[in-house]
Parts: C-alpha cells; sequence; structure tokens
C-alpha cells in the first residue's frame, strides 16, 4: 500500500523504480510497530553490465521507507526533514501515520568503487555510501541489518546476494516529553 501512494506522488525521481512488493523485506520494533522497509525493483539481479549502473544517478535498487522515529544522518547529524521525501497513511487501526521515503541507488564510480546513493528531493543524494563486502551477510537478494545499535543511533546495512553491504546511519528520534 505504502509503495503505492508514493509512486503516485512521487513527482521527477532521481531513478525509476518499478518496486517489486512481493519482495519487500524490512525491520519492525516489536514493542513499538515502528519499522524501516525497503522494496527492491522487479527482477532485481546481479549484473555488473548494466548500463544503468554507469549512469549519473546510478541503477534505481529500492524504494526505502522509513517510520517517522526513525532518521537517516550524515556527518552525525540527522538530514533536514526539507531534504527528504514522506508519505501519509492510515494504519491498520484508521491512525494517521507517515513515513520517509528515500530511493536507492548502485552506482559504479570507478574501478572496484561502487556506491549506495540515498536520494530524498534534490537531485544530488543525501547520501552516498560504498559498497565492500558483505561479512556474515543474509543470502538474500536483498536484506536489510542492524549493526552497532545504541538507544540513539544504528547502522542499516544493505546486503546484497549475500556478497556486498553498504551501511548508512539512522537515528532514532527521541519522544519529546
Amino acid at each position: 500500500m505504502i509503495a503505492g501512494l508514493f509512486a503516485k506522488q512521487l513527482k521527477d525521481p532521481q531513478v525509476k523504480i518499478d518496486a517489486d512488493v512481493d519482495k519487500s523485506v524490512g525491520l519492525v520494533n516489536l514493542s513499538t510497530h515502528e519499522g524501516i522497509i525497503a522494496i527492491p525493483i522487479k527482477n532485481f539481479k546481479e549484473d555488473r553490465e548494466n548500463k544503468a549502473v554507469e549512469t549519473e544517478n546510478g541503477l534505481g535498487l529500492c524504494y526505502l521507507f522509513m517510520s517517522q522515529t526513525y532518521n537517516p544522518m550524515v556527518d552525525g547529524k540527522p538530514i533536514d526533514a526539507k531534504k527528504l521525501r514522506s508519505v501519509k497513511f492510515s494504519d491498520a487501526d484508521g491512525h494517521e501515520r507517515g513515513a520517509t521515503c528515500l530511493l536507492c541507488s548502485i552506482k559504479h564510480v570507478e574501478g572496484d568503487d561502487w556506491q549506495l546513493y540515498v536520494y530524498g528531493t534534490d537531485k544530488q543524494p543525501v547520501i552516498k555510501a560504498p559498497f565492500g563486502e558483505a561479512g556474515d551477510a543474509p543470502k538474500a537478494d536483498l536484506a536489510l541489518t542492524i549493526q552497532d545499535p545504541t538507544k540513539d543511533q544504528g547502522q542499516l546495512v544493505f546486503n546484497l546476494f549475500g556478497k556486498y553491504s553498504a551501511s548508512i546511519t539512522v537515528a532514532l528520534k527521541q519522544k519529546s516529553k
């Protein structure tokens, strides 16, 4: 549902993503029912020869949706909400909810330099993260894990094909009292 809502309101995307909702992956905090969902492109496969990875914005990888309690960070600071897309929807109980919506792509920069580009509203990525060899990664085509969690933040790791990984820092927004 959230992918369809987002796709309808998405204007001028940096990369094309034809989302395969059947291949969605995510993480959820069971105590708060807040989470992060990645919905990959259809027919996602390892293809180093795909010419789209050489384009300025890279090959579309996935939509990334984060509950409003999560915030992507750069240089230790949350990204300004004005630079991020969002979508509002009603949950199963009829409560209005919101999610931060990001577009992710894979970009071949040069040689062995491959990057995860994460786009908000700007033409340029809000985050660029290098891909490296995955350590103890799930064997799925796309999987999300959290590494080095603290009470305030953690590393959201994108694992591809059980071989490659890139990570971005995600902060847990503190509830105001």
